[in-house]
C-alpha cells in the first residue's frame, strides 16, 4: 500500500504540541512547517496521479514546481487557489530550513499548518 504522505499533517500538529514550553520551540516550530508543507505538497501530488491521472508528474525535486503549477494554471478556481496556498506554504518551508532568522515563528507556525490543512481539505472536498 502506498505510503499516504498526508499524514504529515499529523506529525506537524504533535509538533506544534511539542513545542509549548520546550528550550527548543524554534527547532519544534520549524519542523512543523515543514512537515505541514510535505503533507499538503504529498497530497496535492497524490491527486494529480491518481484522481486526474496525469502521467507527467515527476517523482523527483522538479515535482515541487509541476504539481503547484499544475494546480495554479487551472482554469477551476479552487485549484487555483490551492496552488497559491501550496506556493506560500513552500515559501514559508524554504525560510524554515533555510533562513537563519524567522519573525513571529511562534505566531505563524500554527497558521501555516492551518493553512496545510486547509489545502488538505480542499483536496478532498473536490
Amino acid at each position: 500500500m502506498a505510503f499516504d504522505g498526508s499524514r504529515n499533517y499529523l506529525l506537524a500538529l504533535e509538533l506544534l504540541r511539542t513545542a509549548k514550553g520546550s528550550d527548543d520551540e524554534e527547532v519544534w516550530l520549524r519542523a512543523a512547517i515543514g512537515r505541514a508543507y510535505y503533507a499538503a505538497f504529498l497530497k496535492d501530488r497524490a491527486f494529480l496521479k491518481d484522481k486526474d491521472r496525469d502521467p507527467n508528474v515527476p517523482t523527483n525535486a522538479s515535482a515541487h514546481f509541476y504539481v503547484r503549477e499544475a494546480f495554479r494554471n487551472s482554469p477551476d478556481s479552487k485549484r487555483k487557489d490551492i496552488g497559491d496556498d501550496l506556493l506560500d506554504l513552500r515559501k514559508a518551508r524554504n525560510k524554515a530550513d533555510y533562513e537563519g532568522e524567522y519573525q513571529n515563528l511562534a505566531f505563524n507556525a500554527p497558521l501555516l499548518v492551518a493553512q496545510a490543512g486547509a489545502i488538505i481539505a480542499a483536496i478532498d472536498s473536490l
